[in-house]
C-alpha cells in the first residue's frame, strides 16, 4: 500500500492467530533494521501510476506478523529535500542539533520534513488544517511553506515548528512460510509536480528506489481486527488499487494453512495495465485457493466501472454469501470505502423490502464483527 494513515476497524472476536502474536517489541522509537531485498514494478509501463512490489528481508524469529497487520516505515528523506530545506534556513547542515549528529542528519532521519505541522500553519496569514497524510502532495508541503514565511519568520523558528519523523503505515502483502523470510509491501509510488518542483512521498520514494540491501527502519502494529476468521467462515474482500495487499496475504494464508470459501472483488483503472498481482490472483482461482474473483476497471469501457458496480450486480450472491455466515474485508482509499459501505447498505435494505433478508443492517454486520475495514487516506 501507499504511504497511509491506518482507518479504524470495527470490533470483532480475536481469531487463534491474533492471540497467539505477542506483544511487539518494535515500535516507533524502537524500529526494527531490516534491508530491501526486492523491487518489482506491478503496473505496466504504460500506466499512469507506479505500484511496486517491495520485499524487505526480516528474520521471523524476531520480527512477527501476519497479514492484516499494518507495517510502520521510518525512511530517511531524499538528500535534494534535505538541501532545499537548509537552503531556505541558510544553515549548512553541520550545525548542532539537539540529540543527534547534526541538522544534516536531524532533517534526514529524524524530523517530518514533507506534511506540515500545526505549529507552521499557524504562521500563515490565513491558517489552514493540516494535511492527514503525504498522499495528498498537492497540499504545500513544509519546504514550500518555509520559502513563504523566509523573510517574515526566523530561521531557529521555522525550524523548532518541525515535528519527529511520522511513520509511513503499510498493510503487509504477505503471509510467513518460514523463518528468516521477506516480507512483502505493496507500494504505490507518489510524484507530483507542484509550484515546478517535482515532491516525493518519502516512505514510497525510498522504498521503490533504494539499492537492494539499503537499510530501512520498520515496526510491525497488529491489526487482530482486520485478520481471517478463527473458524473456517466464507469471506469477501473488496479492494481497490493497492488495496489489494491484505488480501494478497490472505490468500497466500489460505493456500497453505487453512480451507474456505473466498470471493475478492478487486478494482482498479485498467485491466491491461493496472490488474495488480494478475497471475497470482489467476493461479488462485484456478487452484481454489480463491473461490471467486470480480472485476472493475474505471477506465475501460464507455463508463467508469468501480467495485460498487460490481457489488450491485453481484447483490443476490453477496446477500446468500452474508446468509451463511461471510465476513466481509474492505480495503482502500477513504471515498472507495465510504462508497462501498453506502452500496452495502442500499443492497440490504433492498433485501429487506423484498423479504430476501431481514436480519443483517451495515451496523449489525460492523457491530458482529462481520463488516471490517482497513482505510487509508487520499
Amino acid at each position: 500500500m501507499v504511504d497511509s494513515a491506518q482507518g479504524a476497524a470495527a470490533a470483532t472476536p480475536v481469531a487463534r492467530s491474533a492471540r497467539a502474536t505477542a506483544v511487539p517489541q518494535f515500535s516507533r522509537k524502537r524500529p526494527y533494521h531490516a534491508r530491501i531485498a526486492a523491487q518489482q514494478r506491478l503496473t505496466s509501463e504504460n500506466s499512469s501510476k507506479e505500484v511496486w512490489r517491495v520485499g524487505i528481508q526480516v528474520d521471523r524469529t524476531v520480527l512477527t506478523s501476519l497479514p492484516g497487520d499494518t507495517l510502520g516505515v521510518l525512511a530517511p528523506a531524499p538528500e535534494a529535500l534535505v538541501d532545499g530545506l537548509l537552503d531556505v534556513l541558510g544553515y549548512d547542515g553541520t550545525e548542532p542539533h539537539r540529540g543527534v549528529r547534526d541538522l544534516r542528519d536531524a532533517l534526514t532521519h529524524h524530523l517530518e520534513v514533507s506534511i506540515p505541522s500545526p505549529r507552521l500553519l499557524r504562521h500563515l496569514p490565513i491558517p489552514v488544517s493540516a494535511p492527514a497524510s503525504s498522499l495528498q502532495l498537492p497540499v504545500p508541503d513544509v519546504l514550500d511553506l518555509f520559502q513563504e514565511l523566509r523573510d517574515q519568520v526566523a530561521p531557529a523558528t521555522l525550524l523548532g515548528t518541525l515535528r519527529p519523523a511520522h511513520p509511513r503505515a503499510f498493510s503487509i502483502s504477505s503471509y510467513p512460510t518460514r523463518e528468516g523470510d521477506t516480507l512483502d509491501l505493496t507500494v504505490a509510488r507518489l510524484r507530483e509536480t507542484h509550484g515546478g518542483r517535482v515532491r516525493h512521498g518519502i516512505a514510497s520514494e525510498h522504498l521503490v528506489t533504494a539499492t537492494p540491501g539499503a537499510t530501512v527502519e520498520i515496526f510491525p502494529v497488529p491489526n487482530p481486527q482486520f485478520r481471517l476468521p478463527d473458524d473456517d467462515r466464507p469471506v469477501i474482500m473488496i479492494a481497490a488499487g493497492t488495496g489489494i495487499a491484505p488480501f494478497r496475504g490472505f490468500l497466500q494464508q489460505m493456500a497453505v494453512a487453512e480451507s474456505r470459501r473466498s470471493w475478492l472483488i478487486f478494482g482498479d483503472r485498467a485491466r491491461a495495465t493496472d490488474f495488480l498481482y494478475q497471475d497470482e490472483l489467476t493461479t488462485a482461482l484456478h487452484t481454489g485457493v480463491l473461490t471467486r474473483l470480480d472485476l472493475a476497471f474505471s477506465r475501460d469501457g464507455s463508463h467508469p466501472r468501480y467495485v460498487q458496480h460490481a457489488m450491485v450486480d453481484q447483490a443476490a450472491d453477496i446477500i446468500a454469501w452474508l446468509s451463511d455466515g461471510a465476513r466481509i474485508y474492505v480495503c482502500g482509499h477513504g471515498p472507495m470505502a465510504r462508497g462501498v459501505e453506502l452500496t452495502l447498505g442500499q443492497i440490504l435494505d433492498k433485501a429487506q423490502l423484498t423479504g430476501t433478508m431481514t436480519d443483517f443492517s451495515v451496523p449489525q454486520l460492523q457491530l458482529d464483527g462481520r463488516y471490517v475495514t482497513d482505510v487509508y487516506d487520499t
